[in-house]
């Protein structure tokens, strides 16, 4: 309620990459949309570390090193509103 502003720099993260730098891959948190959370932790290459779940992922591809995007996704919904975050989801390349 003070209307103060904080000073910070914005960051587009849908322009870059990341690499796992540590998961879970969590069972019992999901829902019935999505039974599997993967918690990741990942760093890009300016030295950022992220928080993210991960989507649209292949359980056995999940690794350590594995080069993940950011994506806008929807994070739940409850009392009539959507929420939406970011997320991270595996890069694809050529055919995969």
């Amino acid at each position: 309620n003070c209307n103060s502003k904080d000073e910070y720099d914005v960051l587009r993260l849908s322009d870059r990459t990341a690499k796992v730098f540590t998961y879970s891959i969590d069972a019992l948190a999901g829902s019935s949309e999505d039974p599997l959370v993967v918690q990741t932790v990942a760093d890009d290459s300016e030295g950022f570390r992220y928080y993210l779940i991960m989507t649209d992922f292949d359980r056995s591809k999940v690794a350590i090193g594995q080069e993940v995007e950011f994506t806008f996704r929807k994070m739940y919904v409850g009392g009539n509103y959507i929420n939406y975050y970011w997320k991270c989801r595996p890069v694809k390349r050529g055919n995969e």
